[in-house]
């Protein structure tokens, strides 16, 4: 109402003049809005895929090493410590665009494909040299029979997720997140295990985190 007010006000002294002014100015701080709101989407996106990703490998590698003994927390940065940011990065871009897909034909296609590439972090966790689409392939085997677990796997931890919202996350950081992350380490070394017995692939693709320990 004050801005109506004020345009008003300045019609009446100094005309219409006053009006073109107000409204290229009114476009001006559009066009701004619209450029600002589009480079923090960019640059939201480029913090996820490139910064995001590599962590959230390094951190597969991490739960991964810890399951035997206690690993070096800065293991958080190993995608980033061993030059393999490029690779990793490529690699989850891939698997999200494929993943978000299938989700836009349609919602079940898209959970199926998301359970279906979950491997696919651990893999690059456990050998980040290997490309993509081999990656893709492996995960997409050691899955089949198994989604339906994960699926409930990933259900089982509703209740606590809703009770760190409420914590204001508290409850996540401390308990369910490191929880979460330890199951899913735990069945992806059945899963591997299983793949290496089956001939699925050998010791060369999949050589094991010891490495680390």
């Amino acid at each position: 109402n004050v801005i109506l007010l004020i345009e008003f006000v300045g019609i009446l002294v100094h005309g219409r003049g006053f009006q073109r002014n107000l409204s290229e100015l009114h476009l001006l701080v559009f066009v701004f809005a619209v450029t600002a709101s589009i480079v923090i989407v960019v640059l939201g996106l480029l913090v996820i895929f490139c910064i995001g990703n590599p962590v959230k490998v390094s951190s597969k590698r991490f739960f991964m090493c810890n399951r035997k003994r206690t690993a070096n927390i800065g293991m958080i940065l190993y995608v980033f410590r061993n030059h393999y940011t490029m690779h990793v990065t490529a690699a989850m871009f891939y698997r999200t665009v494929s993943i978000i897909g299938h989700g836009l034909l349609l919602v079940v296609p898209g959970i199926i494909k998301h359970y279906e590439y979950s491997l696919i972090p651990y893999i690059l966790a456990e050998n980040p040299t290997m490309q993509y689409k081999r990656a893709a392939q492996l995960s997409t085997k050691m899955s089949e029979g198994q989604k339906m677990a994960m699926l409930k796997m990933d259900l089982s931890f509703l209740f606590w997720e809703i009770a760190g919202i409420f914590s204001l996350g508290l409850v996540s950081v401390f308990y369910t997140m490191p929880y979460r992350e330890f199951a899913k380490a735990g069945l992806y070394e059945v899963l591997r295990q299983n793949a290496l017995a089956d001939g699925v692939c050998d010791s060369t693709e999949l050589p094991g985190f010891e490495t680390d320990l």
